[in-house]
């Protein structure tokens, strides 16, 4: 059983998701997870502000156990097991559909 302090609240803000691993939120509230066991990083966005993510975006599939994430001007960067990505300017490269 997790205990908080007191006027502490958890929530679920995504779930089924694939072992993540790491995370890292952008000014904007995008919450960028690494998943080691899938091998992909993913956008989450709470679109109509419920606290609860409703859309979710492929960033990058195929990646050797991403282990970090972290945000610098814009830039999303990706830790795998041997190198680390740079994503530029992620917000601008999704370019698909969201997932849910």
């Amino acid at each position: 059983m997790v205990r908080l302090p007191k006027d502490f609240l958890i929530s679920i803000f995504a779930d089924q998701l694939a072992n993540p691993r790491s995370l890292a939120v952008d000014a904007d509230g995008t919450v960028y997870v690494g998943s080691r066991k899938s091998g992909s990083v993913i956008a989450l966005q709470d679109a109509n502000q419920d606290g609860i993510a409703d859309k979710k975006y492929i960033l990058a599939q195929g990646l050797n156990e991403p282990t970090g994430t972290a945000l610098h001007q814009g830039d999303l960067y990706v830790a795998e097991t041997k190198r680390i990505l740079r994503f530029n300017q992620t917000h601008y490269s999704w370019g698909r559909r969201p997932l849910m």
